[in-house]
Formats: structure tokens, C-alpha cells, sequence
């Protein structure tokens, strides 16, 4: 997993969230945008499928507690799907990405 800082309130996400390590790299780099005076983040999440429970709850603390406010854009439609299922698509204010190229692959040709 890779974070790279794309402005002072947007972090790209690539690789998948998976380990206590990726759950640290995401705070520290969230903590470091908030020293910063940014009151909002935006998370764009590139490849990953899932998020560790400590992000979730992490995020969750920094919106309930502290006023930030959280904005996503997934590009998995797997993340989003667990996203929904714990409620918390308003709440991290998720968009799914939508995929630019249509894939013809599987048509049959006649």
C-alpha cells in the first residue's frame, strides 16, 4: 500500500488496506493533514477492496469527535458493498468511481 499527498486535504490510496501497518500509514498521514488546519479530508482509494476496522473506527472518531469531515472516492465496488453494509456510506460521504473505458471483452463477434 502507497499514500500520496495530492493537495493539503486529499490523500490517493493505492494498494490494498490490509495490515496494522496500512491502518498506522493512513492515521499518521490523516493526523498530519489535520495538524495542517484542513477541517475536512478526501480519501481517494485506488485498488483497495476492503479497510481495516481501525481506519473505520479511526474515521469515524475524527467525524464524531472532532468535527472533520470525511469524503471518499473508491474505485472497488467491493469497498463500497462493505462501506453499505455498515452503514456508512453517508457518513464518510463515499462516491464510486466510475470506470471511464467499457470493457468489450466478452462479446461474442458474429
Amino acid at each position: 500500500m502507497d499514500i500520496q499527498k495530492k493537495d493539503s486535504s486529499t490523500l490517493v490510496i493505492t494498494g490494498n488496506i490490509k495490515s496494522i501497518r496500512h491502518s498506522q500509514m493512513i492515521r499518521e498521514s490523516v493526523e498530519q493533514c489535520l495538524r495542517g488546519g484542513v477541517k475536512s479530508i478526501h480519501l481517494i482509494i485506488e485498488d483497495s477492496f476492503s479497510m481495516t476496522s481501525t481506519v473505520i473506527g479511526f474515521l469515524m472518531k475524527i467525524i464524531n469527535e472532532e468535527g472533520v469531515k470525511v469524503s471518499m472516492t473508491i474505485s472497488d465496488h467491493r469497498l463500497w458493498q462493505l462501506l453499505n453494509d455498515f452503514q456508512l456510506i453517508e457518513m464518510f460521504r463515499v462516491q464510486e468511481k466510475s470506470s471511464s473505458a467499457s470493457d468489450n471483452s466478452h462479446q461474442l463477434e458474429n
